[in-house]
């Protein structure tokens, strides 16, 4: 029965998904990127939170969003559904720049709410660290750093890739980035180039609430950094918001694992059962 609701989400969602978003840009390429957390469980205990970035690459325009996402719904690649249906615990944002016109549009979530944010592009005043080069599977990367949104940032870019885009909101500099570290916490690294030509679409499958940049960060962090977050993930949630939610249990191994059962409020709007300290990108 778990297996048979599963798939019945997972299909509903691929419909509204294709019939209410837009093509923006024709996506080239995608830059993957692992990216893993440095952070502590329930306990304290010290333990590392993973998933995949990618980023797709447009004539004017980049999207970021979580990997496996972005393989089964822009690219359409099918053995990636279980993958996507599971990331979606994570509930990672969305980040469309238009190069053209300068601007930066983020779909996020605080759940039960999907907020987007309408901002410029973030301008950050890079220092490029002279002579210092790193080969990163073949490509001639150059060292650059910043202090963004609270933390410091050691980045590496190469010019073989013109874009100036990277993971997350790193962007601005001469290349592409495919390396970033804040010095500990959070670390994006490259992980391939993937050839592609799709469509890149921003993926709004449910309606949208307006909010500014800095009042969601706000918002935000003064959620998921709570104590009782840890403990118990749904502690901000409305009942009224729980009261039609489904348990679901993507995989065998999340089944014989009821803790990292998966609570669906909406399409898209999953809880996990256990999370691990949330460390922000952002700090301000």
């Amino acid at each position: 029965m778990k297996k048979i609701l599963a798939i019945l989400f997972a299909l509903c969602t691929i419909n509204v998904y294709s019939e209410n978003n837009d093509s923006i840009d024709r996506c080239k390429f995608i830059v993957a990127y692992d990216f893993i957390t440095n952070t502590e469980d329930v306990d304290g205990n010290p333990v590392v939170d993973s998933c995949q970035w990618g980023v797709m690459v447009g004539e004017h325009s980049t999207k970021c969003e979580e990997f496996n996402k972005i393989m089964y719904f822009d690219v359409k690649e099918e053995k990636y559904s279980d993958l996507e249906f599971y990331c979606r615990k994570l509930n990672t944002p969305t980040f469309i720049v238009n190069r053209v016109d300068g601007t930066m549009t983020v779909l996020d979530r605080i759940v039960p709410q999907l907020y987007i944010i309408e901002d410029k592009i973030p301008s950050i005043d890079w220092k490029i660290t002279d002579g210092d080069t790193l080969n990163i599977s073949g490509f001639s990367c150059k060292k650059a750093t910043c202090e963004y949104a609270g933390r410091q940032w050691n980045v590496w870019y190469t010019e073989q890739i013109p874009i100036p885009a990277g993971p997350w909101k790193l962007c601005g500099l001469p290349g592409m980035i495919l390396k970033a570290d804040d010095g500990g916490t959070h670390t994006f690294t490259f992980a391939g180039l993937k050839n592609v030509d799709c469509n890149m679409k921003l993926c709004s499958r449910l309606e949208p609430k307006k909010i500014a940049m800095d009042k969601f960060i706000q918002k935000r962090n003064k959620v998921y950094c709570d104590k009782q977050y840890v403990r118990n993930p749904r502690f901000y949630i409305p009942e009224e918001a729980l009261g039609g939610a489904i348990e679901m249990f993507p995989g065998v191994e999340a089944e014989n694992n009821p803790e990292n059962a998966q609570t669906t409020i909406a399409m898209d709007m999953i809880v996990p059962k256990k999370v691990n300290v949330y460390k922000p990108l952002e700090l301000k």
